[in-house]
């Protein structure tokens, strides 16, 4: 089970939006798009796969870790303009790589959600 700590300081409406962030579907949607490109970047010295594509009004971008395979930012685009923000951060429990934090933003209002994760157990 993992327990969730949230802090928010956006409405509930902007909170809904913000939670459906998920980098596997942003991940599968880019693979059936036409535009889907894989370069190799940086995001904050990490050396990291950038996947993007866009479709008719959304674009996604998402950088995937080249050592451990983990999600390390993921952008979704509207019309040009970052519509949500991703960062993940992981730790190493039992093993493996596991979800330790996750910070949502959406930069047109302000809005930041922040989730701590704790409590890994089977």
């Amino acid at each position: 089970s993992t327990n969730v700590a949230s802090k928010a300081a956006a409405p509930t409406q902007n909170m809904r939006l913000m939670l459906t962030v998920n980098p596997m579907n942003a991940l599968r949607h880019i693979e059936k798009l036409k535009t889907a490109t894989i370069t190799n970047d940086l995001y904050q010295g990490i050396p990291c796969y950038k996947i993007s594509a866009t479709d008719d009004r959304f674009g996604f971008v998402v950088w995937v870790n080249k050592t451990n395979s983990a999600v390390c930012h993921q952008i979704i685009l509207q019309d040009s303009n970052i519509l949500l923000e991703t960062d993940f951060e992981y730790k190493k429990w039992n093993g493996f790589l596991v979800p330790s934090h996750t910070m949502i933003a959406k930069p047109s209002n302000g809005t930041r959600v922040d989730q701590e994760f704790s409590g890994h157990a089977y």
